[in-house]
C-alpha cells in the first residue's frame, strides 16, 4: 500500500539542495574619466567587455576582463583630435567605428576596424569625402545597417534646396567593400515637409518616411512612405493615410521574415492634444 506523503516532503526529497547564487561585477572608478565623457557600450568580444570613451580630443577604448577589472584604455591614435561624429556596429569577433572629421574644406567618413582587445587591424578606410564651404561641428553622415548586418549604408542630404533634397547613399557589405553609390532627389511639396526613420532591409533596400506637420515628429498630418531599391536611382512614393488625427513620434519596425514595414506612432485627435492611441500602417514589400 502506498501511503500519501505531504507535498513539501516530496518537494525537498527531488529539488537539490544547493542553489546558485547571483554573481555581479562592476568596474572601480577610473580616474581618467571625467565628468563630461562620452561613452558607448561595444559589447562582449573575446572574452572582454569593451567600452568606447571620448573627452575633448582623447579616443580610446576601455579594455575590461570577464570580473571587470580595466585591463587596458586603448588609444584611438589614428582618430583626430576634433571629431563631428562617431558610429559604432558590433560583430562577434570586431567592431567598425565609423567617424567624421574635417580638414581643409572636406568632410571626410571614415571607418576603422577594431578587434576584441581595442586595437585596429589594418588602416582605417575612406568610406566618403564633401566638400563644405565653412567649419561646422554637425555631422554630414548617417550610418545605417541592416538586422542581419550584411549591408551597412553611409548616406547625407543636402537641403539647400528646399523643394528638393538631394539623398546620397553609399552601400558596402560586412566587410566595408562598396556595393555601389545613387544620388536621388526627393520632392518636398510643402514648407513643413521632413525627412525621418531611415531602415536598411535585409535585401538593402532603404525605406523612410517624410512627413509633414508644425515640427519633425509632432502634429504630423501627412505621412509619405518612400522606397529605394539598392540597384536604383529612385525612389518610390507611397502615400499613408492619415485622416482625423495628429501623428507624433514616428518609428519604423522590418519585418525581413515576412518582408513587411511597419509604421508606428502615437496620434491625438487634438492639434497638441493628449495621447489618444497608437497608429499603424503595414506595408507590404512584396505587392
Amino acid at each position: 500500500m502506498f501511503r500519501k506523503l505531504p507535498i513539501i516532503i516530496v518537494l525537498i526529497a527531488v529539488l537539490p539542495l544547493t542553489t546558485s547564487a547571483q554573481r555581479i561585477f562592476y568596474s572601480e572608478p577610473d580616474r581618467n574619466d571625467q565628468k563630461s565623457l562620452n561613452f558607448d557600450v561595444i559589447g562582449k568580444m573575446n572574452n572582454h567587455y569593451l567600452i568606447y570613451k571620448n573627452y575633448r580630443s582623447d579616443n580610446y577604448i576601455s579594455v575590461f576582463d570577464n570580473e571587470m577589472k580595466l585591463i587596458e584604455n586603448a588609444p584611438l591614435d589614428f582618430a583626430p583630435d576634433k571629431l563631428m561624429g562617431t558610429d559604432i556596429i558590433p560583430y562577434k569577433e570586431h567592431f567598425y567605428f565609423f567617424y567624421q572629421f574635417q580638414k581643409r574644406g572636406i568632410a571626410y567618413c571614415m571607418a576603422a576596424k577594431i578587434d576584441g582587445n581595442g586595437k585596429i587591424v589594418g588602416d582605417p578606410l575612406e568610406l566618403d569625402t564633401t566638400i563644405i564651404n565653412s567649419f561646422s561641428n554637425n555631422r554630414i553622415y548617417n550610418i545605417i545597417n541592416s538586422e542581419d548586418k550584411q549591408h551597412i549604408m553611409v548616406f547625407k542630404i543636402n537641403s539647400k534646396n528646399e523643394d528638393r533634397y538631394t539623398l546620397t547613399t553609399s552601400l558596402f557589405d560586412s566587410d566595408l567593400k562598396p556595393q555601389g553609390k545613387s544620388r536621388v532627389y526627393i520632392e518636398m511639396p510643402e514648407r513643413s515637409d521632413f525627412l525621418s526613420e531611415f531602415s536598411l532591409d535585409n535585401k538593402a533596400t532603404l525605406a523612410f518616411v517624410r512627413g509633414a506637420g508644425t515640427s519633425e515628429n509632432d502634429n504630423i498630418k501627412q505621412l509619405t512612405l518612400l522606397i529605394k531599391q539598392p540597384d536604383r536611382d529612385s525612389v518610390s512614393y507611397h502615400n499613408l493615410e492619415v485622416s482625423d488625427m495628429y501623428l507624433d513620434d514616428l518609428k519604423i519596425k522590418i519585418d525581413n521574415v515576412n518582408e513587411n514595414y511597419l509604421i508606428t506612432s502615437f496620434y491625438a485627435k487634438l492639434k497638441r492634444g493628449n495621447i489618444d492611441g497608437l497608429y499603424c500602417a503595414l506595408w507590404d514589400k512584396k505587392e
